[in-house]
């Protein structure tokens, strides 16, 4: 019991490091946020920051491995056991928990923190072993481009995501059914 106790004290901290950072990404860009504004903002010491993080690059990992995690354990991705019949379903699950965890999201897109957040999350899907099935890829596309056309379609789509997060003009509708118009003309 007290081992759990010291976990959770230990992902506390850490949330509490990852919640000052995107709070601080809404006052200012990635580059200019130093670690004692985050240790101000989080109330803790920079001794604190440094037993669990080397630097602000490492802390927004951290942050990006987060929401990997929450996207998983929410049930809404599994490319190992895919729980939708098509990508269109697969683009409605990412819609929600985007617009779900819209204010991270929108930190970690931003110009300076996306290239990390994108290749972060690419990084861990492959870790984790994980293919994109057979039949989310268009039929046109050579095997030896499968893995090319798998990070220009990943990283397409979260421009796009990005877009749809801070447009005002446009419904999410709109841009789901835009995304999903593109698989389709893409997949058929």
């Amino acid at each position: 019991m007290e081992h759990t106790s010291a976990y959770r004290k230990k992902e506390l901290t850490r949330n509490i490091f990852e919640d000052s950072l995107v709070r601080l990404l809404k006052e200012k860009s990635f580059n200019d946020i130093t670690i004692m504004d985050i240790t101000r903002e989080s109330g803790l010491s920079r001794g604190t920051f440094y037993n669990y993080f080397g630097n602000t690059i490492e802390l927004l990992e951290s942050l990006t491995d987060r929401m990997i995690s929450l996207f998983y354990t929410e049930g809404h991705f599994n490319l190992e056991d895919p729980i939708f019949d098509t990508p269109e379903q697969a683009t409605e699950q990412l819609v929600s928990f985007m617009l779900k965890n819209r204010e991270i999201i929108n930190a970690l897109l931003q110009d300076e923190t996306r290239y990390i957040f994108l290749n972060r999350w690419f990084q861990l899907l492959l870790e984790r072993g994980e293919k994109k099935p057979e039949r989310y890829y268009p039929k046109e596309v050579p095997p030896e481009y499968g893995e090319l056309f798998q990070v220009f379609w990943f990283n397409g789509m979260w421009a796009v995501y990005s877009k749809m997060l801070s447009d005002k003009q446009r419904s999410t509708d709109d841009y789901t059914a835009f995304i999903n118009k593109m698989t389709q003309k893409l997949f058929s």
